[in-house]
């Protein structure tokens, strides 16, 4: 079989600056925040709404969500192994964030947020979910630098080379893997450009917010068939299928509820 890349791992050290290493993963994580908040606040001022709310909002949501994401990892798929390396808890550098936490503790910062400026809740959500995927679409590519999150082995040409020291317990006689990072990463691209073309033209409330966790939540439910970091599992189907299902449920019950049409800032009755 010819694969289409070499056997070269991947360097995870960017530059090394007086001392202190700048990482490809937290430089590309930090350039998928700074993307998605530019299409968010682009979306908001569009819909009438003001800049510093959506920005204001969207930084309480990025500490929040890299907070929840990194505890999701640990607490909720990753405790067997944490609770043995303690240590390791803080070190977010290394990989190891679960991007479903972060959006739950993202969008119940976005709440709180509303509630305090009286805004309505998802006249923010229906912006931030325009922005959200294509920060998750340039955020992916960390794990490929980290050689983190692959899937199963293939021998499909496009199948990625991976270190024996970071196979996965049960896999180490295999050396290509499944791009899983990559195939996210392209899904929430697309999920990005549809939502983008659809924002001009959607004014219903809620509508951007409900196709946003129906695309991410069927994206991440398929993807999770390919991957095999280690992960609870429960009548065969991952904890993070479960949480999938949950997002594309309230995706549809958001989709078709009947939420007033409200100007922005509006206050917070209701959503």
């Amino acid at each position: 079989m010819q694969y289409w890349f070499p056997e070269i791992a991947p360097v995870r050290v960017l530059f090394d600056f007086l001392g202190i290493q700048i990482q490809w993963y937290g430089v590309l994580v930090a350039a998928g925040v700074l993307a998605g908040l530019a299409a968010a606040r682009s979306v908001y001022r569009k819909r009438g709404g003001a800049s510093s709310d959506i920005v204001d909002a969207a930084w309480f949501a990025v500490i929040a969500g890299l907070v929840g994401a990194r505890l999701w990892h640990v607490f909720i798929f990753q405790w067997g192994y944490y609770s043995r390396h303690i240590s390791e808890i803080p070190q977010i550098w290394q990989g190891g964030i679960a991007i479903q936490g972060g959006i739950l503790a993202g969008l119940l910062t976005v709440y709180l947020f509303a509630r305090k400026r009286a805004l309505r809740f998802v006249s923010l959500t229906d912006a931030l979910a325009v922005g959200l995927p294509i920060g998750q679409a340039i955020g992916r590519w960390g794990n490929f630098f980290n050689q983190e999150l692959y899937g199963l082995p293939t021998t499909l040409p496009w199948g990625i080379y991976i270190e024996p020291d970071l196979r996965i317990a049960g896999f180490e006689a295999f050396s290509r893997f499944h791009p899983t990072f990559f195939y996210e990463s392209t899904l929430t691209l697309l999920l990005f450009l549809l939502l983008w073309q659809r924002a001009p033209r959607e004014h219903r409330f809620g509508a951007l917010t409900g196709a946003y966790l129906i695309g991410y939540g069927l994206i991440r439910f398929v993807m999770d068939f390919l991957r095999i970091d280690p992960m609870p599992v429960l009548f065969g189907l991952r904890y993070s299928q479960y949480i999938s299902i949950a997002f594309l449920a309230i995706g549809i019950l958001i989709t078709f509820a009947r939420i007033p049409r409200h100007p922005l800032g509006d206050g917070d009755e209701g959503l």
